[in-house]
């Protein structure tokens, strides 16, 4: 039973980190491509910042932030204004070294981050993680499904084994029964 806990515990920790990791795929893709572009033309002209709303779009977005932290220019809003990470989060992502973050700006609102240093500024990549957690959901259903059925099967392999080993006396005395782990041998009439 601590065999089977311990591979379908294991199975859901990679699985949940699997699926967490993925949902940085899009704003890394975002944040990456934004920072080539703004090393390229400073002045930021040429990205696309239509607005985002946080609340309820699943569309990844970006944020471009100055070296001192302070806002530039965003797409990701919330509640009608560009939605800010905290400046000490943005200042953590070093040129070569992106900085990943999970970001709750409001109640029921995460949010997957990628921030990436510039010479100039940090851009910022971000997409609602409804989609991933909802996912997460699905597939936490189907373990719990799967763990269930291995304890149901190891605890009824137990009680069958239990149930024929009392009946023939080869459990007796407190001695495991090993007569029925093998096929060769039937067990004894009562």
């Amino acid at each position: 039973m601590a065999f089977t806990t311990l591979v379908f515990g294991t199975m859901y920790g990679l699985v949940q980190q699997q699926n967490r990791q993925q949902a940085n795929d899009m704003p890394a893709i975002v944040a990456n491509e934004t920072a080539a572009h703004v090393e390229a033309n400073p002045k930021l002209t040429g990205i696309n910042l239509s607005p985002i709303n946080l609340r309820t779009s699943r569309a990844p977005f970006i944020t471009v932030y100055d070296k001192k932290g302070a806002l530039v220019a965003g797409s990701g809003e919330l509640d009608g204004t560009i939605a800010k990470l905290p400046v000490g989060v943005v200042e953590h992502a070093q040129a070569g070294k992106p900085h990943t973050v999970t970001w709750a700006p409001d109640k029921d609102v995460r949010i997957a981050t990628v921030i990436v240093a510039t010479d100039n500024y940090y851009v910022v990549g971000g997409q609602s993680l409804k989609s991933a957690e909802s996912r997460m959901d699905s597939l936490t259903l189907l373990w719990a499904i799967g763990y269930g059925l291995a304890v149901v099967l190891a605890i009824g392999s137990f009680v069958v084994h239990s149930i024929i080993c009392k009946r023939c006396g080869c459990g007796d005395g407190g001695k495991p029964c090993t007569k029925h782990d093998r096929p060769d041998e039937k067990p004894a009439k009562v």
